[in-house]
Formats: structure tokens, C-alpha cells, sequence
């Protein structure tokens, strides 16, 4: 067996993951038992749909699973004959698949059940029971009209704002519905009006159903459709009427070969011959036939590799495909081969057979395997540190400098660049080993104009001052040629001041951001905020009727007790994510009071420790300075919690 896409392209391959099982008594279910055990016997599960605390995972035969990253798990029958496909978002489970239902019946006959697809509907915020399903919502039969087949029905997709459902056939004819209201909110779920959206006149030439992603830009709704030849996209708008059809580059996928990341709204499509990547954006409507976004070909067609499935995740995109293996001994031939790719710097940074099908998924921040034997195992990534230990052993200064930066390690981007030098001088590289002494120079600067700027602008009003003000500020702090270093400069100013009006995503629903952020309107409906928690005593609640809200009055001082605080906005925090809401929490510039109280439910919600949780929240908005009578209030309650955690071991 041999890896493809490194002969292929030259790419080079280094082990950057360990693949780690799961301890067997580390997984345990809800029902009792073994989670190992419950999922043993049954065929390979199908269709994976990931959120931030859990994945769940449904098998042909009629049952979905939940397992949540502390690692239980539990199920329940959805369907008494067949799961088709399911979609989850924001607490709402969507379902097709086949029941036995029975017939009406009349005076004049007893008609005999019979196998029916139906869309089923449950609240996953209110599943309380190990085995029992959660509430439901709908249950109703597909009906398209007299001349469609609602059993063909292969694909449901709903959008993350839950305004829009789509469902696919197998021929890849599409329809939707639009809700006029959130479908959670309604006493009933409504029975859906199905509108056609595309219509499969020559199902040969356009090929089967391979997926159906919704995206959704401003006040327009992008369904995306590929088959397995093709791929399309339909824009609607709020009214629920379509726009417009575009028809992209690309030759579609196999069912499960597909990736769309919400946060980044890019679409991943693989077919033997290339990976395409879309942006679901704006561009999307102002482009007419034709490719959208760019695409990288990865595998090549005379290689024989079939793609069984992609996902993506922090820009590392993880393939499991089928290749041929050399071992003449075995009855199977061919043999399923995880592969991590980094697509930016273009390595590959795992690469593994496995020893029987696996299925691959997120869970948290993590990428897992499941196997079909029904056991688990999760990709660790080494450390920046070690990888760049590895790299640096083996003179691949220009990759070393990729990873450093993207890992934000500038203090180890500096020893680099010497180390570059000094290896370019050894070689008799005169020129290029000063340009890398240059470079570790001037990273030196930069690194000094950033933590000056950053002091500066926090410490200010920025209503009251202007760049001019700054930049001399500047000069008052440190020594630098502000003329050299103009060009970077005024970047970092504009960075900086972004990080301060943009709110960050820590979690899948929670955002930290400033009194800016909590004032605009248009904002926060597009992230889908509908909790706002307010960490001032200076700053009013802008939308009362129209948000649910928590006001902590506190001042942005050393003396402040804000610890007093932290199980109220813990609780109301939780309550957002139970019902499947986003919230808001800021200060004033969303650096100190917001940023303490975020660290402070991180460390009780997922049992980080203080450092732990400090430096999560701060990759996500590295301008956070808690002042350092919250820092001592965070070490206090991360001692309360360890203390009230071995009062219940």
C-alpha cells in the first residue's frame, strides 16, 4: 500500500497525531453497562451530525445515539424499520425513515399496515431518559403531491437559524419549507407546506443525492445541492421565494465525501479527482455560471483511492479513503487509510490504515473514529513544541515557521529565524542567513509595538483620542522608527480596535464582546443571540423586549467582588445552551469584567482549571486582561471548585 497523495504531489508526511483509543470502562451508558457493549452487533452506523458538547450517530435499522464529551451515551428507536437521515440544530432532531403504519380503516374494509416515510421531529433540550426518545414534536407522513414518492426521500437538512427545512429525494429533486416562526417556540411543530425547488428531469445525467447543506448570508437562504455528477445552489430570500439557480465547477461526491463548517461557511466537496472548496457567501449571488471559491486536487484519478469520507476541522482536513494494500496474504485487497491533510502549508500530518471500517467525526475539539467493531478512538495532536522539535531536527525551517506562526508562538518564530541563519550561514548563504537574522530582529519590534498598542488602546477612551494620540503614546513608551514600522502600525491599530468592537466566538453559543456589540441589533441577530449578559453598572440594557437579560452591576476595579457573581451567570448561561440559545456577555470593551466571568463558567462548566480555561478563552480573544483583582478571584473559585469536586468523589 502506498500513500498516493505524498507520491502524487511530493507532500511530505509526518506524524503530527496519535490515534488513542478510549479506555473501555472510560465509556459507559446511560442505559447501564458498557458503552461498548450496547453498540456491539449492530451494523456500521451511517450518518454523524457534530455539535459542541456531543455527537450523535444513527444506525440504519432505526436508532440514533447521543454521546457527549464526557463520554456517555445514550439512544432511543426512532424509527421501527428504517433511519433513512437525520439533521440536528439548535436542539431541534430532524428525522426521515420508515415506520409501519396502519391504514385507515372503514366499514367496508380492514386495510393492513403498511411501510411509510415519515418526518419526525424531537426536542433533544428536554431528553431526559436513558433509552426513552425525547419529546416529540412531529410525526407525520412525506407528502409532496400526487405524482411525487415521498419514499424516495433520502436527505433533510435544516438551517441553523431554523427558518428553513429542506428535504431531498433520491434523485435529487429538492423541497423546503419556510417557517414564519422558531419552530421551538410553537406549542406543535406545523406540519410543512412543501414547496419544490428543484426538479430531476433526467435523474441519469444529474446523478443520485449526495447531500443538501444550508447556508445563509444576511437576509438570503443558499441551499446547496450535490449529487454525485453535479453541483448546484439556490438562493431564496426571506419571503422564502427563489432568486436564483448556479450551477458550479465541480463533479459532485459520494454520499458522506462532503464537509460545511458553519463558522468558517466554506462547503468542502471531494471526488476521486479533486477537493473543491466553496465560500458560501455573498460572492455567491453576484456570480453567475461557474465555480465558486477555490479547489485543490488532492487524489489523483489513476490511483485507484475512493474517498469514503472527509471532514474538516481548524483547517486540517481528515480523509478516509480506499486503497489497494501489497499485502498478498489478505483475503481483502483493499483496506480503509486515515489521513490528515494540512491543505495551507500542504503536508500531511497523519496517515495511518486501519484495521477494519471506521466512520470518522468531531466531538468537541477533537477528531474521532468509531469502528465497526463499535469501539472509539480520538486523534491527539502533538504540541506546537514538539512539532516544531521534529521539524527543526530536520532543517524544514520554512514549515517550522508556518506552524509557529499559526500557533501564535512568536517567542519560539524568533529562535527560529536565528536558527535558520545560522544554518544558511554554515551552508555559505551569506545573504539569506542576514535576511533571517533581519527577520528575528524586526519580529523582536513588532512583538514590542504590538504589547504597547494593546496597553495604550485598553486604557483609553477611543471615542476621545485619535491615532495621532496613540502614536504618540507610542513614542512615550518605547523607542522605534515609527516611520519604518508606519505600514505595521497602523495594521495593528485597526486589528486591535476590531478586537475590541468585534464579539469574539468562544463557544458554539457563547460570545464575548463590548457595550458595541450588545447595541447592535443587526449583529446580534445574525449571530443568533437571544440572551444578553451585561457586566456593568455604566452601561443600559439596549433591548429589554427583545432579549432575555442578566445585569451584573459591578465596576471594572481591583476591589470589585465578582466572585459573589459567578453561580448567577454560570446558571443563566446554561440556561441559554439548554434551550439552544446563544448569548452575549460584555463589558464595556469586553476585555476585564465580561472576559473574568467567561473564564469563571468555562473552568465550572467543563471542569477546566484556571490556566486551562484562561488560555482558551484568550486564543479566542487575545485581548482579554482580567485585572488582577478578578485573577485573584479566579484562583479563589478555582480552589472552591476542585474542593467541591472531591466532596463528591
Amino acid at each position: 500500500m502506498s500513500n498516493s497523495i505524498a507520491e502524487l504531489f511530493g507532500w511530505r508526511t509526518f506524524n503530527f497525531y496519535r490515534l488513542v483509543p478510549f479506555p473501555a470502562n472510560s465509556l459507559s451508558s446511560a442505559a447501564g453497562g458498557n458503552a461498548s457493549s450496547v453498540l456491539q452487533g449492530i451494523e456500521l452506523l451511517s450518518e454523524f451530525a457534530s455539535d459542541e458538547d456531543f455527537v450523535l450517530f444513527g444506525g440504519q435499522k432505526g436508532a440514533i445515539f447521543s454521546m457527549t464529551k464526557d463520554l456517555e451515551i445514550r439512544f432511543f428507536k426512532a424509527f421501527q424499520q428504517k433511519l433513512i437521515h437525520f439533521a440536528y440544530s439548535q436542539g431541534l432532531l430532524v428525522a426521515i425513515g420508515v415506520d409501519e403504519v396502519i391504514a385507515p380503516s372503514s366499514s367496508a374494509s380492514n386495510l393492513p399496515s403498511q411501510a411509510t416515510t415519515l418526518l419526525k421531529v424531537w426536542s433533544l433540550n428536554q431528553w431526559n431518559g436513558a433509552v426513552s426518545p425525547p419529546p416529540s414534536k412531529f410525526c407525520g407522513q412525506l407528502n409532496f403531491g400526487r405524482k411525487i414518492d415521498g419514499s424516495l426521500a433520502n436527505f433533510v437538512a435544516i438551517s441553523e437559524k431554523l427558518n428553513v427545512i429542506v428535504i431531498g429525494l433520491l434523485n435529487s429533486s429538492l423541497f423546503y419549507h419556510l417557517f414564519l416562526d422558531d419552530p421551538r417556540r410553537n406549542d406543535c411543530f406545523i406540519a410543512p407546506k412543501w414547496v419544490q425547488l428543484r426538479e430531476s428531469t433526467n435523474p441519469a445525467k444529474d446523478g443520485q443525492l449526495a447531500g443538501v447543506v444550508i447556508g445563509q448570508v444576511r437576509n438570503l437562504t443558499i441551499v446547496w445541492c450535490f449529487t454525485n455528477k453535479t453541483v448546484h445552489s439556490y438562493a431564496l430570500n426571506s419571503e422564502g421565494n427563489h432568486l436564483k439557480t448556479i450551477m458550479h465547477d465541480g463533479k459532485g461526491c459520494e454520499r458522506k465525501c462532503w464537509h460545511y463548517s458553519k463558522t468558517t461557511n466554506q462547503l468542502i466537496v471531494a471526488s476521486r479527482e479533486m477537493v473543491y472548496f466553496y465560500d458560501i457567501n455573498d460572492d455567491c449571488l453576484e456570480m453567475g455560471d461557474g465555480e465558486n471559491g477555490r479547489c485543490h486536487a488532492m487524489l489523483g484519478r489513476g490511483s485507484e483511492d475512493k474517498v469514503l469520507q472527509l471532514l474538516e476541522k481548524d483547517g486540517q482536513i481528515a480523509l478516509v479513503t480506499e486503497q489497494e494494500t501489497q499485502i498478498q496474504s489478505d483475503n481483502n485487497k483493499r483496506v480503509n487509510v486515515l489521513s490528515v491533510l494540512d491543505i495551507e502549508s500542504r503536508y500531511i500530518s497523519f496517515f495511518c490504515p486501519m484495521p477494519s471500517p471506521c466512520h470518522i467525526f468531531t466531538l468537541g475539539d477533537e477528531i474521532c473514529l468509531l469502528n465497526s467493531e463499535g469501539m472509539f478512538s480520538k486523534l491527539v495532536e502533538e504540541s506546537v513544541e514538539n512539532k516544531l522539535d521534529i521539524l527543526l531536527k530536520n532543517n524544514l525551517f520554512d514549515l517550522a515557521i508556518n506552524i509557529a506562526r499559526r500557533g501564535k508562538s512568536e517567542e519560539m518564530l524568533k529562535s527560529i529565524f536565528m536558527k535558520y541563519g545560522d544554518y544558511l550561514y554554515t551552508k555559505g548563504d551569506f545573504d539569506n542567513s542576514l535576511k533571517q537574522y533581519a527577520n528575528a530582529e524586526q519580529l523582536e519590534t513588532e512583538q514590542r509595538i504590538k504589547t504597547a498598542l494593546k496597553q495604550i488602546m485598553q486604557s483609553v477612551d477611543l471615542d476621545d483620542v485619535t491615532s495621532q494620540d496613540i502614536r504618540r503614546r507610542l513614542g512615550e513608551q518605547i523607542t522605534v522608527d515609527q516611520r519604518r514600522y508606519k505600514e505595521f502600525i497602523d495594521h495593528q491599530m485597526l486589528v486591535i480596535l476590531g478586537q475590541l468592537d468585534r464579539p469574539s466566538k468562544i463557544l458554539d453559543y457563547l460570545y464575548l464582546g463590548t457595550e458595541w456589540n450588545a447595541s447592535n441589533w443587526e449583529e446580534l441577530k445574525a449571530n443568533g443571540v437571544q440572551y444578553i449578559l451585561n457586566v456593568t453598572k455604566e452601561v443600559d440594557n439596549f433591548f429589554p423586549t427583545q432579549f432575555t437579560y442578566l445585569k451584573i452591576w459591578v465596576s471594572d476595579e481591583a476591589t470589585t467582588e465578582l466572585l459573589m457573581h459567578w453561580q448567577r451567570t454560570y446558571d443563566f448561561i446554561k440556561e441559554a445552551k439548554e434551550k439552544g440559545a446563544k448569548v452575549l456577555v460584555h463589558c464595556k470593551k469586553g476585555i476585564s469584567r465580561s472576559a473574568s466571568t467567561v473564564i469563571a463558567y468555562a473552568m465550572k462548566a467543563y471542569g477546566w482549571g484556571l490556566d486551562e480555561a484562561l488560555e482558551y478563552v484568550k486564543r479566542k480573544r487575545d485581548c482579554i486582561t482580567p485585572n488582577p483583582g478578578f485573577m485573584e478571584q479566579l484562583g479563589t473559585f478555582h480552589g472552591m471548585l476542585q474542593a467541591s469536586n472531591n466532596i463528591h468523589l
